[in-house]
């Protein structure tokens, strides 16, 4: 068995870090393959944003010619600045169920880590602001929703041979829309502060409309979440190519912006789970992947419930009331959904369990980031 870095100008090399993970789920109905064309974008070194201020390597573990294991490992720098030390992300791992594999990656992980000067490296935690994050350790039996990850059970045993501790915990949850009603005080709520003129909520009729809107959400986004211990400041051009790649799945009606005082001040995303079409086009987009990723669209009746926030200014003001209650309202406006997946609350957000919970949701679920000390060799 060999681990060696991958040549990521090489399509050969790139193809076979790809392809990995589709020939090790083959048999698993509950994975739901990623984009293959997005994670060809994010190993483009030449083109995508996260190189202007960062770097990242892959790697892959051979034996007999055929791989058995991956990982990518991502030196972030602006990370490592909001933390005042250098910082490294993994992500992409998955792995045939032998642990010397798995070690044998992590050396080669930690090897390239301490050549930069990195103290600290914690994963599976996403190369870009919309990835999942966390390995999958409660919650086997359900099938994985779009963008969200899935592994075999005996990757946590792997990551802690390799000297990972717990880090983090990310746990969902899921609402059934014909028997988890929501709070009714929730909405009396709402409607009073709204009639008052207190906020004002933003709805979208065309993806035009929701990208002027674009920087707004990037400003919010950093106001709500920069005081969370794993806040990762992503630069505007890093933000701007994950949602355009959202945009390609969001329905200009589900994602919906709050206002006050004539400024954006909050907002859920919301998207159809197109899991099922990915599936289908086993993560292929052309030539005709398309087709299934567009008629998911239209028959799938599951939502997924990816990104709530508020800038602290006016959280406990009314404003979450105000957002879950539209939150909710997208069970009468689109019954077309009968369930929801309400993806990745920290364990540390109180206050958003508390508010989700209050919006039927049954948690269910939990992603785990590890997390490991490095120390000199």
């Amino acid at each position: 068995m060999h681990v060696r870095l991958i040549d990521t100008a090489s399509r050969r090399d790139v193809r076979r870090f790809v392809q990995f993970p589709f020939d090790l789920y083959r048999d698993t109905p509950d994975w739901c393959p990623p984009i293959r064309l997005d994670l060809y974008s994010i190993m483009n070194k030449k083109k995508h944003p996260l190189y202007r201020d960062s770097d990242a390597d892959f790697f892959i573990a051979e034996e007999r010619g055929s791989v058995v294991g991956r990982v990518g490992v991502l030196h972030h720098s602006g990370f490592s600045r909001h933390k005042g030390r250098e910082c490294a992300f993994f992500n992409y791992f998955d792995v045939v169920d032998n642990p010397a594999v798995s070690c044998a990656l992590f050396d080669a992980v930690f090897a390239w880590c301490r050549e930069r000067g990195i103290v600290f490296i914690e994963g599976p935690t996403g190369f870009t602001r919309s990835d999942s994050k966390g390995l999958l350790v409660e919650g086997f039996e359900f099938r994985a929703p779009v963008g969200v990850n899935y592994n075999h059970a005996y990757y946590a045993n792997h990551i802690l041979a390799a000297g990972f501790e717990k880090h983090v915990d990310y746990i969902s949850g899921h609402i059934n829309s014909r028997t988890d009603p929501i709070d009714q005080r929730v909405h009396i709520i709402a409607d009073k502060l709204k009639s008052r003129g207190k906020f004002e909520v933003v709805r979208f009729s065309s993806k035009k409309e929701m990208r002027a809107y674009l920087p707004d959400l990037y400003r919010v986004n950093i106001e709500a979440f920069q005081d969370a211990p794993e806040f990762v400041p992503y630069g505007e051009e890093e933000f701007m190519a994950m949602a355009n790649d959202l945009l390609a799945i969001v329905e200009p009606g589900l994602p919906k912006l709050i206002k006050a005082e004539g400024r954006v001040i909050g907002f859920v995303i919301a998207y159809p789970d197109i899991s099922d079409g990915i599936r289908k086009a086993s993560g292929r987009v052309f030539p005709f992947g398309w087709y299934h990723l567009l008629r998911a669209r239209k028959t799938t009746t599951n939502l997924v419930l990816n990104g709530v926030g508020i800038i602290p200014k006016y959280q406990g003001s009314g404003a979450n009331a105000v957002l879950y209650s539209e939150m909710d309202k997208i069970r009468t406006e689109y019954p077309q959904f009968l369930t929801a997946d309400n993806l990745q609350v920290a364990d540390y957000n109180l206050r958003s369990f508390a508010d989700m919970s209050s919006v039927g949701t049954h948690w269910a679920i939990t992603h785990r980031v590890y997390k490991k000390e490095l120390q000199e060799k």
